[in-house]
């Protein structure tokens, strides 16, 4: 387990799966730090705030919903990119569709967790991975 923290937006339009990853995190990974928002209009705004108030939050990873009620996770993968911000972004599906696999990798995704029954356990070390991936791709 690392110490050094790690700060996700996640974006998950379903309270109790957002909550149960929360729980997950804080119990087995208690250095990522988690901030939810529920549709893509709220993370791209989260993220404007993030990169352009002072005092907030700057985030190291991004792990959004790949269907959402107001568009797909894909947009705030394009919206991090068009902008070439400093962060990872992971894509969560609860599709066993290997096309949105292939769709998120090929739009420049850090990484892609299919929500199945152990997705939970793999999402730290998917986090973490993500970010160092990130990191070491920017040096």
């Amino acid at each position: 387990m690392t110490s050094t923290p790690l700060k996700v937006l996640y974006v998950e339009d379903y309270a109790p799966v957002a909550a149960l990853v929360r729980e997950t995190l804080r119990r087995r990974a208690p250095e990522i730090e988690l901030d939810v928002v529920a549709t893509v209009a709220q993370a791209i705004a989260q993220l404007e705030l993030s990169r352009h108030a002072p005092g907030r939050v700057h985030y190291d990873v991004v792990l959004t919903d790949l269907n959402l009620p107001d568009g797909q996770g894909l947009e705030v993968l394009a919206h991090v990119r068009d902008r070439r911000w400093p962060l990872a972004v992971v894509i969560l599906s609860a599709s066993a569709d290997e096309a949105g696999a292939a769709a998120a990798l090929s739009a420049a995704a850090d990484g892609y967790v299919p929500k199945r029954d152990d997705y939970l356990m793999q999402l730290p070390s998917a986090l973490r991975a993500a970010a160092a991936k990130f990191r070491s791709a920017q040096e």
